[in-house]
């Protein structure tokens, strides 16, 4: 054998480690659960709080033969670390979804999103925007509803060192400024009275919705959100996406808008140990280096510096339809994030993924959950992590996989291991 034979095995057997290295390295779950119920349920958002319990929510729908909903409620589950559930707590009846939860340094609970009018309690047009507040043990301690006579939700909230509170959404009114047709993105801050601090609505003659809001290191807040229109530029097609960054005095410093030629949404957003934004995203267009099917989606990671520059973008899925719902990152010191999502190939079923990247948007590893039968797939939602760096993720399932299916979407919820790779694991 010749030295160069040697060198080209010994790199035929790199790329196969390389290739390899994401599904071998992949943690283990260590515990699960199916929820099981007569209605068609799914988890819309998870928090962990600061003495690591876990939080769910968990919309839930019954339906008539022709699809129709007929009846709906909104739950807050709370689990342990292994995996007990310690309490559920449905939300008002008004409650038409929630987007988002949030925790704040003293274990309390915030339950943001939009609520409909009720005879207990009216809104001031369409939807109001909401942000609900619950303790450790699961008591409601307020209700807030903020909105304009058309239509506003909530759909994103943070805290800074003071404990002020901002939140993000977007309206159909007049929020903080004339609106400027279709929907507006709005971001306020509040004290921890909840007294009025500043506000700001944007927007363009079409549709313009705020999706999330981080607060960094530094006390300056960032929003994303997603735009039909042309707020820092021309639009490049049909959707882009945008991120803004304001003083938490609301002096607005900087806003920019990314995209293809094609639809691209943000969903989420994280903030790492080095100031850096992470996005999670959806395009059925050419963010990264891998050219999506016509007329499919395919999920996308996002990352761009404190000064709004495009850093590094990854772009991955299937033949089908895929997806980021979520994310979180880790606290361990490496500054690493874990996505979560859903895939729908053409020819198969859905099934959920969480994937962990470098600050460098290098790829640790992949974890997927396909189990399916014949009323359909696993579809990857949520995901938290705790200060052990416990990973939890949630969805929804058709499958018999944690228990037996009844014919209807079951919530599911598993924890798995932080750590880099399975030798690492306890």
């Amino acid at each position: 054998m010749t030295a160069n034979d040697k060198r080209i095995i010994l790199v035929i057997l790199s790329l196969c480690l390389a290739s390899a290295a994401p599904g071998r390295d992949a943690p283990a779950v260590r515990w699960g659960h199916q929820l099981v119920t007569p209605t068609d349920d799914v988890a819309r958002s998870a928090v962990a709080d600061s003495n690591d319990s876990i939080y769910f929510t968990v919309k839930k729908q019954t339906k008539d033969a022709s699809g129709a909903t007929t009846s709906k409620g909104l739950f807050l589950l709370k689990y342990n670390q292994q995996g007990d559930q310690l309490w559920s707590k449905q939300l008002d009846p008004g409650v038409e979804d929630a987007t988002g939860l949030a925790a704040d340094d003293q274990g309390n609970i915030y339950v943001f999103g939009f609520v409909s009018s009720t005879p207990e309690r009216e809104t001031k047009g369409g939807h109001d925007a909401l942000v609900a507040k619950y303790d450790q043990t699961g008591i409601q301690q307020w209700v807030w509803q903020l909105g304009t006579p058309e239509h506003d939700v909530c759909t994103g909230l943070d805290f800074d060192a003071d404990e002020n509170l901002y939140i993000s959404g977007y309206t159909y009114g007049d929020f903080a400024k004339p609106n400027k047709g279709g929907a507006d993105m709005f971001i306020a801050a509040y004290d921890k009275h909840r007294n009025l601090l500043w506000r700001d609505q944007i927007g363009t003659d079409t549709d313009d919705r705020a999706t999330d809001i981080r607060v960094g290191d530094n006390n300056d807040i960032y929003l994303c959100g997603n735009t039909s229109g042309s707020l820092a530029r021309q639009n490049n097609g049909f959707v882009d996406f945008v991120v803004a960054r304001y003083e938490r005095t609301g002096k607005s410093l900087w806003l920019y808008q990314y995209g293809t030629n094609a639809m691209d949404s943000i969903g989420c957003m994280e903030i790492g140990e080095l100031g850096h934004l992470y996005l999670g995203c959806r395009t059925n267009g050419n963010v990264g280096s891998r050219s999506p099917q016509r007329m499919d989606w395919d999920s996308c990671l996002v990352s761009i510096s404190k000064k709004g520059k495009l850093l590094w973008t990854r772009q991955f899925g299937t033949d089908g339809w895929d997806g980021t719902w979520d994310m979180a990152w880790f606290q361990d010191g490496s500054g690493d994030i874990l996505i979560s999502g859903c895939q729908i190939p053409v020819k198969s079923k859905c099934r959920g993924y969480c994937r962990r990247y470098t600050p460098e948007g290098k790829l640790i590893w992949t974890k997927e959950f396909r189990e399916y039968n014949s009323s359909g797939g696993t579809c990857g939602r949520v995901v938290t992590i705790d200060s052990a760096n416990n990973c939890y993720h949630g969805g929804q399932t058709h499958a018999d996989w944690l228990g037996v299916n009844n014919g209807t979407g079951n919530v599911y919820i598993v924890r798995f291991d932080g750590a880099k790779n399975e030798e690492d694991s306890p």
